[in-house]
């Protein structure tokens, strides 16, 4: 059976939860082409394999995104076998009243076909509504992937911290995460450590290099996916960069190999440039863009700290 995809619902689901249609395509196995096809129209059926793929990163039903073929779906106004309305509450032709106590008129009804508008949840009780009810009332009244991921974190035995030569070091969970994001000056030069699978690789720009003290070409952005039995089952994906040529280098043979790496990471905050009037991104005198942030998987945002790698751990050192 075929489905019809709601691109338009797809896509407002997945910017909702801060995935990239890039992040997105590497969390489900599907292509980014696929993904943009089904976001814009271009796609009118879909595999089920494939929405279920997506919807599975996105935690969500399939029906949410999709519809089976020949499905025939209850229009508002309608009215059934019997005479009675169908779920708008207006009357059918016998003129008896719908489920909201209206009546109908003794000759043939009138339907009147009302613009399919977006569906309201609205919860019996708040404090029993699970958190998927809580993602459909929208982001202002749901919880976001990552409080998600702190809300399990809060529930299970913290982590203990890492024994190094310089003190201790906390694991970076989702909860420090959290933390950083939310006061990323209070934490500014912070020391943590991410266990984690290296994922994907990009090149970093000029003025990031500049910012973080390498060269562009020898400095890289990583994203690192964190134990998932840490985070109960869950992926949790963090962008880090390097300034270090070796740091680089192995982080690119992990990505080859797959093999599991310990970093020692440092909050780095750089402010971004003011931006000048003019509408030359590149200002007065000088001969590089202006910073404007960094970059990170998963977000179209640009931000004004990131994650470096100060030092690589050895596995035994990351388990004591």
């Amino acid at each position: 059976m075929s489905w019809i995809p709601d691109g338009s619902r797809l896509r407002h689901l997945r910017e909702q939860q801060e995935y990239t249609i890039e992040l997105l395509a590497d969390a489900a196995g599907v292509g980014e082409k696929t993904i943009r096809n089904l976001e814009s129209g271009r796609t009118r059926k879909a595999r089920l394999t494939t929405l279920k793929a997506l919807a599975a990163v996105l935690d969500i039903d399939v029906s949410e995104i999709a519809a089976p073929t020949g499905q025939s779906a209850e229009q508002p106004g309608q009215a059934g076998p019997s005479g009675q309305a169908g779920s708008s509450g207006q009357a059918g032709s016998s003129g008896q009243a719908g489920p909201s106590g209206q009546a109908g008129s003794s000759g043939p009804s009138r339907q009147t076909r009302q613009p399919a508008g977006p569906q309201q949840f609205q919860p019996s009780d708040p404090e029993k509504s699970t958190p998927r009810e809580n993602r459909r009332a929208g982001s202002l009244f749901g919880p976001s992937r990552l409080e998600l991921l702190v809300e399990h974190e809060l529930s299970q035995a913290r982590p203990e911290p890492l024994r190094t030569p310089g003190g201790p070091v906390l694991m970076l969970t989702p909860k420090k995460f959290q933390d950083v994001i939310t006061a990323f000056v209070l934490h500014d030069g912070a020391r943590l450590w991410l266990p984690g699978t290296v994922l994907r690789q990009r090149g970093i720009s000029e003025v990031e290099a500049q910012c973080l003290g390498t060269e562009c070409g020898v400095g890289a952005r990583f994203l690192i996916s964190q134990r998932t039995e840490l985070t109960g089952g869950e992926s949790f994906h963090v962008t880090i960069y390097t300034a270090a040529s070796d740091h680089t280098r192995l982080l690119q043979e992990r990505l080859e190999s797959g093999i599991e790496i310990a970093l020692l990471l440092r909050v780095v905050v750089a402010r971004p440039e003011p931006a000048q009037a003019s509408f030359n991104e590149l200002q007065p005198g000088l001969s590089r863009p202006r910073f404007q942030g960094f970059s990170m998987y998963g977000s179209q945002t640009l931000h004004p700290w990131t994650l470096l790698v100060e030092d690589v751990l050895e596995q035994k050192g990351a388990a004591s």
